[in-house]
């Protein structure tokens, strides 16, 4: 599966948070990073939108 990768940039502005929100979900487990090299960090755009759809209530 050919996955598509985020920014920070891109997932703050997707799921409307902050910077230290995105941390706190990447240190809590609920957001994984990718990390390209060692200052380039991804995220996967599948991992956030099944995020979004499990915190969606119903």
């Amino acid at each position: 599966m050919n996955d598509e990768l985020l920014t920070a940039k891109e997932v703050m502005q997707l799921l409307k948070i902050s910077a230290t929100t995105l941390w706190k979900y990447v240190k809590a487990g609920k957001i994984n990073k990718h990390s390209l090299t060692k200052r380039t960090i991804r995220y996967s755009k599948n991992e956030i939108l099944q995020l979004v759809k499990s915190q969606t209530v119903a």
